[in-house]
C-alpha cells in the first residue's frame, strides 16, 4: 500500500485484552511495524504480521470491545524520515535526505522524497486516506474476464467485471462491449441500441449498474452507525465519473441506493454529444439500513433512459421512492437506433472535496490491483486442479482442488462451460461434468466425471492448459 493509504478488505476479529487480531478475507502483504488498525472508534498500533499474512500482533493488548467479523480500517503510516506537509512543490531549503514531503490539498495527494539535497517527485498516491478511498471497483473498466454482446430484456449482464448493463422495453434491442475510451482512460463500459427504445411504458429503462459490498462502505457510518470516520459522525461522499453520449444533448441521472432500495438518492445532470465530466456531493443517510458485511452495501446506477407515470420530484436528497425516471430526465434519448453511451473513471469516496477532471485518472488503481479485487467475485479459465481417480469405472475424479487466486467474497458457484483437460500420467481426457462442489472462500474443490473411463483408480490427476473453461462466481 502507498503511504497514507487505507485498507478495508475482509473483516477482523479482535478480543479485549489480547494483542492478536485475526483477519478473514484479508490480503495484508505489506503491513509493517508502526501501521495502525482501527475497529469502531478504537485505534491501535501494529507490531507485526504473521507469515501467512492473516494474523496481526498489536504493540499493546486491544483496549476496545471484543468483536468478531468486524469492519476495520488499516492505514499505512510508517515510513522512514520526517514527513513535511506542503501545499505545492516543497521548498528546497527544508528537509534532509530521506525525508518526505506530502501535498494533501487535493484528492490526488503527491509525494516527494529528498535525495542528494533535491526533492524528487515520487508520484501521486492512489487512495491516500480514508476520506479519499475509492469504494467502487474496476472503475477504469479495464478488467473484462468474460465477454457479453446482445442483452436480454430485463436481465442484467456484466459488460466488464462489476459493471452491468440492463434495459427493460418490449421491442428495443441493446448490445454492449468494452472499448477504447480516451487518452486518460484506455477502456470504457459501452452500451448501444440496435432497435429503437420508442414509446416506453412506465417502468421501462436503460441503465448501468454497479454493486458495492457493505464492508467497503462500513467506515462511512451510514444508517445510524457512527462508523470509523473522524469525529465518530456519518460521512458525506463525493461521486465523480466520465460519461459519453453519442447523440445528446439531454438530461439523465445517477441513482444511489441501499441493498433493498428502500433508501434512494437521485442526482440529475445535463449531457452533451461527447465525453462529459460529472461530479457531485452526496450527504450521509442516517435513517436507512445499510449492509456493512459482504452483501450488497451500495448500488450505484446511471439511467440513460427511463419512463415513470409519476417521476421522482425530490432530487439531491435521500428518500424512499424507488423509480426509474426523475422529473427533468429525458425519456427518449434512445428513440433513434445507434445511439450509444459509455462510462469510465468512476470515483466514489467519503469526503466533500470534488476531484478535478485532471485528477480523476490519478485516483484509479492499477490493473493488477483491480484484477485481484475482481477475482474476489469471479474468475474463469483452467485452474490448476489436483485430485485423485477414485471409485470404480476409471472416470470418477475425487476432490479436485486448488487455492483461489485471491480469497472470494463467499463460497462460489462453479460452472463448467466447456470440458477442461486433465491428465493422470498416462491418459489425457477431459472433465465432462461436475458432480459436487465443496468450494470455500479460500479453496476451489470439486468432484467430477471424466469423458474417458480408462483412467487408473488411485492415481493422481490434474488439469493442464489446453482446452475448456470453468467459471467460478461469487458475484452479488
Amino acid at each position: 500500500m502507498a503511504l497514507g493509504q487505507i485498507y478495508t478488505t475482509g473483516t477482523v476479529t479482535v478480543t479485549n485484552g489480547s494483542a492478536t487480531v485475526t483477519g478473514a478475507g484479508v490480503i495484508w502483504n505489506d503491513v509493517i511495524n508502526g501501521d495502525t488498525l482501527q475497529v469502531g472508534t478504537t485505534q491501535a498500533f501494529i507490531l507485526s504480521v504473521d507469515p501467512g499474512l492473516t494474523v496481526i500482533t498489536l504493540k499493546a493488548p486491544w483496549a476496545g470491545t471484543t468483536a468478531a467479523g468486524a469492519a476495520y480500517m488499516l492505514q499505512k503510516i510508517n515510513a522512514a524520515g520526517v514527513i513535511y506537509s506542503v501545499a505545492t512543490t516543497p521548498n528546497p531549503d527544508i528537509g534532509n535526505n530521506g525525508d518526505y514531503a506530502l501535498r494533501t490539498n487535493s484528492p490526488a495527494w503527491t509525494l516527494w522524497l529528498k535525495v542528494g539535497g533535491v526533492w524528487v517527485l515520487q508520484g501521486d498516491l492512489r487512495e491516500p486516506h480514508g476520506v479519499q478511498q475509492n469504494v467502487a471497483w474496476n472503475t477504469s473498466m479495464e478488467v473484462r474476464q468474460i465477454p457479453t454482446d446482445f442483452l436480454t430484456n430485463n436481465v442484467a449482464r456484466n459488460i466488464v467485471d462489476g459493471w452491468e448493463g440492463m434495459f427493460k422495453h418490449a421491442t428495443a434491442s441493446f448490445w454492449s462491449t468494452q472499448t477504447a475510451a480516451s487518452r486518460e482512460f484506455p477502456q470504457c463500459c459501452y452500451f448501444s441500441n440496435a432497435a429503437n427504445f420508442s414509446a416506453p411504458a412506465s417502468g421501462d429503462f436503460v441503465k448501468f449498474r454497479h454493486k458495492i459490498e457493505g464492508y467497503r462502505i462500513a467506515h462511512w457510518g451510514w444508517g445510524g452507525d457512527s462508523g470509523l470516520m473522524p469525529g465518530g459522525v456519518a460521512s458525506p461522499i463525493v461521486v465523480a465519473f466520465r460519461y459519453y453520449n453519442q447523440l445528446g444533448p439531454g438530461t439523465i441521472f445517477a441513482k444511489l441506493s441501499n441493498a433493498d432500495q428502500s433508501r434512494c438518492y437521485y442526482h440529475e445532470f445535463a449531457i452533451v454529444n461527447n465525453w462529459n465530466y460529472v461530479a457531485f456531493n452526496v450527504p450521509p443517510d442516517t435513517a436507512g439500513t445499510w449492509n456493512k458485511s459482504n452483501g450488497v452495501g451500495l448500488t450505484f446506477e446511471i439511467f440513460a433512459d427511463g419512463k415513470e407515470t409519476a417521476p421522482v420530484v425530490a432530487l439531491d436528497a435521500w428518500g424512499t421512492f424507488n423509480k426509474v425516471q426523475t422529473l427533468n430526465a429525458t425519456s427518449n434519448l434512445f428513440n433513434t437506433a445507434g445511439n450509444a453511451f459509455a462510462i469510465t473513471g468512476v470515483f466514489i469516496s467519503a469526503g466533500t472535496q470534488l476531484p478535478l477532471v485532471s485528477d480523476l485518472p490519478k485516483l484509479m488503481r492499477p490493473y493488477n490491483e483491480e484484477l485481484a479485487i475482481c477475482q474476489r467475485y469471479f474468475y474463469n479459465g483452467i485452474p490448476p486442479l489436483q485430485g485423485v481417480v477414485s471409485g470404480t469405472g476409471g472416470n470418477a475424479l475425487g476432490r479436485m482442488n486448488c487455492l483461489h487466486p485471491v480469497p472470494m467474497r463467499v463460497a462460489p458457484a462453479v460452472l463448467l462451460t466447456s470440458p477442461i483437460s486433465v491428465y493422470d500420467g498416462s491418459t489425457a481426457t477431459t472433465i465432462a461434468t461436475i458432480t459436487n462442489n465443496f468450494s470455500t472462500t479460500a479453496l476451489l474443490e470439486i468432484d467430477a466425471v471424466s469423458t474417458l473411463s480408462t483412467l487408473i483408480v488411485g492415481r493422481s490427476i490434474g488439469t493442464y492448459q489446453s482446452a475448456g473453461n470453468l467459471e467460478v462466481s461469487a458475484r452479488m
